[in-house]
């Protein structure tokens, strides 16, 4: 009995102090895939392609576009919209008052400069789908601030916190594409001295909020 609790402790110790041999995968980097960043939406202007080039995991800066496509969408009844580079990389619609139409499918082609054909499977513009219930409020989000002398010190920010709840009786799952902008509200109250009181001026600004970001979604 003491020899197999012997053999056992000297296996548990092997194992502990066991060294762990790095993996160097054999990633293939140079290859060239086409990377296709494109939307289209109900509103005409709102439309664009992109064109790229997949970069390695490790490179740093920005993309390499590709120029010289020829990029058009055909809908399901054979009309063909044709798309022009705008810069490089960036395509947009030939046809400006182009819009998408709700319950029509889609379908890419890319021609790339070599030749190589891309086609996209067809997708159908569903109907918008506006939210059942929207409530939200405000609430306190943890940051880290770091000065100039290389400190850093946690503090609080004021967030505000919005909920939209969707409701569908259809068997797929819905996708959104949200836009949001924000309406500040300052109250300057010019005190000049006594009396107290002075005139209070109210000051509204409205703009675009890209910052917003996604932190619970369930379905």
């Amino acid at each position: 009995m003491k020899s197999i609790l012997y053999t056992s402790l000297i296996l548990l110790v092997l194992g502990i102090f066991a060294c762990s041999e790095p993996y160097d995968p054999n990633v293939v980097s140079k290859q060239k895939i086409l990377v296709v960043d494109g939307f289209l939406g109900n509103l005409a202007g709102s439309n664009y392609i992109a064109l790229s080039l997949a970069s390695s995991y490790d490179r740093m800066g920005k993309l390499s576009p590709v120029s010289k496509a020829e990029v058009f969408i055909t809908d399901n009844t054979n009309n063909v919209f044709m798309y022009k580079e705008y810069s490089s990389g960036y395509y947009k619609q030939v046809d400006t008052s182009f819009a998408g139409s709700v319950n029509k499918s889609y379908t890419l082609t890319v021609k790339t400069s070599d030749g190589t054909l891309y086609h996209s499977n067809p997708e159908v513009m569903m109907p918008a789908l506006a939210p059942a219930h929207v409530y939200g409020g405000y609430n306190k989000e943890d940051q880290l601030v770091k000065y100039v002398d290389g400190t850093t010190i946690k503090t609080e920010k004021d967030v505000c916190e919005i909920y939209c709840d969707y409701e569908s009786t259809d068997q797929v799952t819905p996708r959104f594409r949200f836009t949001s902008s924000h309406l500040i509200e300052y109250i300057i109250n010019k005190n000049t001295g006594p009396p107290a009181g002075g005139p209070i001026f109210y000051c509204w600004s409205i703009g675009d909020d890209n910052s917003l970001r996604f932190t619970d979604e369930k379905y």
